[in-house]
């Protein structure tokens, strides 16, 4: 009960920072909320751990992603800070999503195979974010230089995060399962 009134307050929280703030948030956020709920709904009834784990990570995310949003619009000098470590807490967080739905359908592979198809699924996905948000913005050639390098910089920062969130998970699931 404690998690899902967490979940709405995170929700309403996020939809006001992205109305208030960045549209791009609020189509962003509505792909999150639709991911979240969807892997809630196919996670098993019997492990409610994990459903509440869901819930934990959905609005942890929602809450830090929207402070981040406030902080970009209210700071100019700590930008490039505050935007990579937006981009390292979604590839985080969305590696974390996906990890166990991924795991239970590639029962029987190595956990390498599904470390290395779960990093390559979350950068191929902030691969076609980052052109979603460079294309538009390149076409102003004086600045396209300095845009390309934040794209550059940002896929760099969504492979370390879900590197580091795969790994971390998959090493906490075999200390557990021993």
């Amino acid at each position: 009960m404690l998690l899902k009134a967490l979940l709405a307050f995170s929700t309403i929280f996020a939809f006001a920072t992205g109305y208030l703030l960045s549209y791009i948030w609020l189509i962003q956020l509505t792909l999150w909320l639709v991911l979240g709920c969807v892997i809630y709904a196919f996670a098993s009834r019997e492990n409610a751990k994990y459903k509440n784990s869901i819930l934990l990570l959905i609005s942890s995310y929602l809450i830090l992603e929207s402070l981040l949003k406030i902080l970009i619009g209210y700071t100019n000098n700590t930008w490039l800070v505050i935007n990579s470590l937006e981009h390292f807490i979604w590839s985080f967080a969305f590696a974390s999503l996906l990890f166990y739905p991924i795991n239970n359908y590639l029962k029987g592979k190595s956990q390498i195979s599904i470390i290395i198809i779960l990093i390559s699924l979350v950068c191929t996905i902030g691969i076609f974010n980052e052109l979603i948000e460079y294309i538009p913005r390149s076409e102003n050639l004086s600045l396209g230089f300095a845009y390309y390098s934040d794209t550059i910089r940002d896929l760099f920062l969504n492979f370390i995060g879900s590197a580091i969130s795969a790994i971390l998970i998959s090493f906490l699931r075999l200390r557990v399962t021993k």
